[in-house]
């Protein structure tokens, strides 16, 4: 077998390809380019669509879309729109980290990794995502589930308030943490879903 060149496309860091049994197409993204490519075999059609960042991976998903990996979070990528849209942030208190390589398992759930996007801080971290909940797991085989309540989340929302109060934005969020005062600080952060406590606990608290 003779290899052929079938695009000179002068990638700045080409990786992450990935095969589309139902287009029958290849996708690859080139991180410092923020490009997402598209190869098609047959009949040898070329394109790319411009990513809102660096772009560290595209996996297929079951939606007919293309789930993505950013600096800024996880996107979905529509192939016949070619439009990005943006869906859950991964490490908003890492905001030198960019994600970086993916792959799905056998069980429908992806892996995903992180790193320090100047590639000298130890920061990066190993993520499942698995019916839209993220485990962040560790070398040593200790798992840590983000959920509504941790550290993860509650520095997730003070980010969200202090960027809205700069644009006078009012927040009212969804799933939230224990009410702890900061609407004296920030008066924009109006209220919140759950009546009492954290969003977890909200199904056994009273109203008065």
């Amino acid at each position: 077998m003779t290899p052929e060149l079938v695009w000179d496309l002068g990638a700045e860091l080409g990786e992450g390809p990935v095969w589309d049994a139902d287009r029958s197409c290849l996708w690859f993204v080139d991180i410092k380019g923020k490009k997402l490519h598209r190869f098609d075999p047959v009949p040898g059609a070329l394109s790319s669509a411009d990513a809102p960042g660096e772009i560290g991976w595209a996996l297929p998903a079951d939606n007919g879309r293309l789930l993505c990996g950013l600096q800024s979070g996880l996107h979905w990528f529509d192939p016949d729109t070619r439009a990005f849209t943006f869906w859950r942030v991964v490490e908003p208190s890492l905001p030198g980290n960019r994600l970086n390589d993916a792959c799905t398992d056998a069980q429908g759930r992806v892996w995903f990794g992180s790193m320090d996007n100047g590639e000298s801080a130890e920061t990066g971290h190993f993520y499942r995502l698995d019916a839209g909940q993220i485990d962040r797991d560790w070398p040593d085989g200790k798992r840590t589930q983000e959920g509504h309540d941790g550290q993860f989340m509650a520095r997730h929302h003070l980010k969200v308030v202090e960027t809205a109060a700069k644009y006078r934005i009012a927040v009212n969020p969804h799933e939230p943490i224990k009410d702890t005062g900061l609407r004296r600080t920030y008066p924009n952060w109006v209220s919140r879903e759950g009546a009492r406590g954290q969003r977890s606990e909200e199904h056994t608290s009273a109203l008065p």
